[in-house]
């Protein structure tokens, strides 16, 4: 079991070569991904939040040949793990985006896919400006599909359909029928950087998660992203694989768990836009007084949220609302880690493949003989993944209701 690190070529996604960078530290979430590194990471060089190459890990090249290596936008890093099988998983991959660089050393930073894609514009880049009257009339029209197969569609306008915009990218819902419909129009071009529609689509209020997961393609030793998005019915990712983690006293598959906690709201004023020809915003206010009118009463606490670009005032209770039934009472979330190298005697695999969990993906939690919770399975969503260079990667699971005031 190990770590290794490779380069690949930023436009195909085909493996170069791999090197030794020593230590490092990775982060990957529902929604994107980072990788930094430092090479002495007692003095606080991991602060700067990218990766340090000693050159001497290029070996015996030319300087041309050494600097074409780390190319920025033309080449990219991708952290894969081996397990007990000598089976390879990517796991964090970036398009290298800045370099900077010293005698002793060269230090990029990676980009992910969402981020590659906010330098791309949905938009006919042929006709751009090309008629006589130099205007963009251009109109995008998407009708009866899901919203993830549109998030493919806009993907695809900004890579393969885009001259010299090939990224290694796998689309797989481009014809996936549903109910939604997307207009997007060429002389609106300031607001549709591809990552920005993508956010939009996510974060509407029907919105799917989304996420670009790397895959390694052993035949072809070749790196790639996968789109993967939640559909219509299922917002979130991979609703089909349950992950499975106990905490006890006698046996502990998740360990070093903390239990975060955050406060009740009890109301939530929510300010809009102003109409036009009127003075005053629209505003909003909603208030679920339980938690201080119990029994056993709480302290009253409020909040203040604003949507300038809203002026209805349904809409505006609407998310206020929605925002209240969360926080009407105490939420917690957990947090702990895994061990990579611990094996189950029955298969010989491990108890957990790195490179089979993904963020986004549910799990069930047993916790048992803890101080302030009895016996309890929780039915969890892993929203972020995180390690270094050891075999212990740390695991953040969803906020859930305080399961105390129930």
């Amino acid at each position: 079991m190990a770590w290794h690190v490779w380069l690949f070529d930023g436009l195909t996604g085909v493996l170069d070569r791999e090197i030794n960078i020593g230590s490092f530290s990775w982060k990957v979430t529902v929604s994107d991904s980072s990788f930094d590194t430092a090479k002495d990471r007692n003095v606080g060089k991991d602060e700067f939040g990218g990766v340090s190459l000693p050159w001497e890990v290029f070996g015996n090249v030319t300087e041309t040949e050494r600097r074409d290596l780390i190319a920025p936008y033309r080449r990219g890093l991708c952290l894969m793990w081996e397990d007990n099988r000598k089976r390879l998983f990517p796991i964090v991959a970036g398009i290298i985006s800045s370099l900077s660089e010293k005698r002793t050393e060269a230090q990029i930073s990676l980009d992910s896919p969402l981020a590659v894609l906010s330098r791309r514009y949905m938009v006919h880049d042929n006709d751009f400006g090309t008629n006589p009257e130099h205007t963009a009339p251009g109109v995008f029209e998407y009708k009866g599909l899901s919203l993830r197969a549109i998030a493919c569609r806009v993907i695809d306008v900004c890579t393969n359909r885009r001259k010299n915009g090939r990224l290694p990218l796998d689309l797989p819902y481009l014809r996936e029928r549903g109910s939604h419909e997307r207009t997007y129009k060429d002389n609106d071009i300031q607001n549709l950087s591809c990552a920005d529609i993508l956010k939009k689509i996510a974060n509407v209020q029907d919105g799917v998660d989304m996420q670009f997961r790397p895959v390694y393609d052993e035949s072809s030793r070749r790196i790639f992203w996968r789109f993967v998005a939640g559909d219509d019915v299922n917002k979130t990712i991979s609703t089909t694989n349950t992950h499975y983690f106990i905490n006890s006293q006698r046996l502990q598959t998740l360990q070093d768990i903390t239990i975060d906690h955050s406060n009740h709201c009890n109301r939530i004023y929510s300010v809009g836009a102003t109409p036009e020809d009127q003075e005053l915003s629209t505003v909003a206010m909603v208030e679920n007084m339980s938690m201080c009118e119990s029994a056993n009463p709480y302290i009253m606490t409020e909040a203040c949220i604003s949507d300038s670009e809203t002026e209805n005032y349904d809409l505006l209770r609407g998310h206020a609302l929605n925002l209240l039934n969360v926080q009407a009472r105490p939420l917690i979330q957990i947090k702990g880690s895994f061990n990579l190298s611990d094996i189950s005697d029955a298969t010989g695999e491990p108890v957990y493949n790195i490179g089979k969990i993904f963020a986004g993906e549910r799990a069930d939690v047993l916790i048992k003989n803890f101080p302030t919770i009895r016996e309890r399975l929780f039915e969890c969503r892993i929203m972020e993944l995180s390690g270094n260079n050891s075999d212990t990667v740390n695991i953040v699971f969803d906020v859930m209701p305080d399961p105390f005031f129930e």
